[in-house]
C-alpha cells in the first residue's frame, strides 16, 4: 500500500517535471499507510493531517479478530453481515459528540456484497501492520504532524495515541472526549476547521 501510494505521488508533478511535496490527511487504517509513505519518501509530504490513525498504539481486538478469522472463512464473511449489521457496527464506532446519517448505511453495507470482501479483509487483518510504529520510524517522518483523535474511539486508542503524538517535534495531537473513531463524519465542521488552521499556519 505504501509503494503504491508513492507510486501515485510520483505521477503527480509539475509542467516543469518538477515532483511537488503534498499535503497527505488520512484515516484509521489509512494513517498507517501514509506514517509509512512520509517516513520512505520524506521530501514528497510537505504535511501530514492523520485522523484515528493505527500506528500510534495498538488497535484493540486485533489478536481476537485474527485468531478467530482462519483463511477458510474468508468467503463465508459476505454472509455473516445482514443489512441490520451496518447500523450497529456504525453505532459502534461513533462517539456521544457527533452521528451518522441513514442514508450512508446503505454505503457502508453494499462492498459487503462484492465476492472479493471477505478474502480483502481479512488480507488486511492478517498482513497489514497493525502494530505501533517504534519511535525511531516515526523520528524519520520529516513533515509537521496534526492527529486528531477521538476519546470514545472503540478500535484506535485515542489518548494513548494522541500522548504519543504530542511527545515528538512537530508533531500537535488534538483529542476530543466525546468524539469516536469516524471523526470526519461525526464533527466535520470541527475536522475541517483544524486542517484548515494547520495548512494557513504552514
Amino acid at each position: 500500500m505504501r509503494d503504491q501510494v508513492v507510486a501515485v505521488l510520483d505521477l503527480l508533478q509539475t509542467e516543469r517535471g518538477e515532483r511537488p511535496a503534498v499535503d497527505v490527511v488520512a484515516h484509521s487504517l489509512g494513517g498507517g499507510v501514509a506514517l509509512d509513505v512520509a517516513r520512505w519518501v520524506p521530501a514528497r509530504v510537505a504535511t501530514l493531517a492523520l485522523l484515528a490513525p493505527v500506528g500510534l498504539a495498538p488497535v484493540r481486538f486485533v489478536p481476537l479478530a485474527r485468531f478467530a478469522t482462519p483463511a477458510l472463512t474468508a468467503p463465508l464473511v459476505r454472509f455473516a453481515v445482514p443489512p441490520w449489521t451496518a447500523p450497529v457496527a456504525l453505532r459502534a464506532v461513533n462517539g456521544t459528540l457527533g452521528g451518522f446519517a441513514l442514508r450512508d448505511l446503505d454505503e457502508y453495507w453494499a462492498p459487503t456484497r462484492e465476492a472479493a470482501f471477505g478474502g480483502a479483509l481479512r488480507a488486511l487483518l492478517h498482513h497489514f501492520r497493525l502494530e505501533p510504529r517504534t519511535n525511531d520510524e516515526l523520528a524519520a517522518i520529516t513533515a509537521p504532524v496534526l492527529v486528531l483523535l477521538g476519546g470514545q474511539d472503540l478500535l484506535v486508542r485515542g489518548a494513548e495515541s494522541a500522548a504519543r503524538a504530542a511527545g515528538r517535534p512537530g508533531w500537535r495531537a488534538q483529542l476530543y472526549p466525546r468524539a469516536g473513531h469516524v471523526l470526519a463524519e461525526e464533527v466535520p465542521g470541527v475536522v475541517a476547521e483544524e486542517l484548515r488552521r494547520f495548512w494557513h499556519a504552514r
